[in-house]
């Protein structure tokens, strides 16, 4: 297993540890059962279990999950047993659809942020939350015009915008998944400042005197990252259900929507402004006429809705 990995991650697979041995606690007493007792049947029921709570990516996510932890203790810590995750089979839908938000629903979620109520029941004692903040707006309009992830657009600061020359800007950010997946540092992805992009910085104080190291989004925030980002997702679930839309939206659906609109544009290059580049391509970036040009491209053609 690799060993440096980042603390949501390790958070992860302990959650998924937690929900096997909570399952299997069912049928056996795991204070009593050795692991190498562990068996196929356990793998089945628990299985059974999964799949009705999670949706397939997060399935298959924890299942792969734990056969790594079982993996492990056989490998590093030499338990003498058989995988019980070596062989399953995840039931694959048979399409599924890119699940876009349309131009009126995003305009129903903006309205919801003005006139709707605000408080929202938290945890499981019923206690109220007040989700309303006064930059929710901008901050889904950044995740829409970004396509970025939460963990992405939180840190972002204006010191990430780079440009070619006056006309063509970009923000260079940090790929967090594939730098984690990678186990390295220097995996980056462009953004092409596109005119309804500008806009919104502009709006955020892209003409004020503001300070590289300053975030874009709430410079002046008092929540940790984690709960920042926590809140930003509750926050959108709340005023999407509020808007009465009979689909099961989250905010990872506008970083979908975002990747669908700038595929109309760019076709094949899309991965280019997805992920997968690295610092080198930066140093690129100023001498390869292709490079340079998608990012171009980008920015003066991508619009999402219209």
């Amino acid at each position: 297993m690799k060993k440096d990995i980042s603390d949501d991650y390790r958070k992860e697979l302990l959650r998924y540890c937690r929900y096997f041995s909570k399952n299997v606690h069912k049928t056996k007493d795991i204070r009593k059962l050795r692991v190498k007792d562990v068996n196929r049947d356990h793998v089945s029921k628990f299985y059974i279990w999964a799949e009705k709570e999670f949706k397939e990516k997060t399935l298959k996510k924890c299942m792969s999950s734990l056969k790594g932890f079982f993996a492990f203790l056989i490998d590093i810590e030499e338990i003498e047993m058989r995988n019980p995750f070596r062989t399953y089979v995840i039931k694959e839908d048979v399409a599924t659809a890119i699940e876009t938000i349309s131009k009126e629903e995003f305009q129903a979620v903006l309205k919801a942020v003005d006139d709707a109520d605000s408080m929202a029941k938290s945890g499981t004692k019923g206690k109220k939350r007040d989700m309303y903040r006064p930059y929710l707006k901008n901050a889904y309009k950044l995740f829409l015009l970004t396509g970025c992830r939460r963990e992405e657009l939180v840190v972002m600061k204006w010191g990430d915008i780079c440009s070619f020359d006056e006309t063509v800007k970009f923000i260079y950010i940090d790929n967090i998944k594939v730098q984690r997946i990678k186990n390295r540092n220097n995996d980056l992805r462009p953004i092409p400042i596109t005119s309804q992009l500008m806009d919104l910085l502009i709006e955020l104080g892209y003409n004020d005197n503001y300070k590289p190291e300053d975030y874009i989004l709430c410079p002046k925030r008092t929540m940790e990252l984690q709960a920042f980002m926590d809140f930003l997702s509750k926050s959108f679930t709340h005023y999407w259900k509020i808007t009465g839309i009979k689909k099961d939206y989250s905010l990872k659906n506008l970083r979908k929507t975002y990747f669908t609109w700038v595929n109309r544009v760019m076709g094949d290059d899309t991965k280019i402004v997805s992920s997968h580049s690295t610092n080198d391509v930066l140093k690129r970036f100023y001498l390869d006429p292709k490079l340079s040009s998608v990012i171009a491209k980008g920015a003066a053609e991508i619009k999402i809705f219209d």
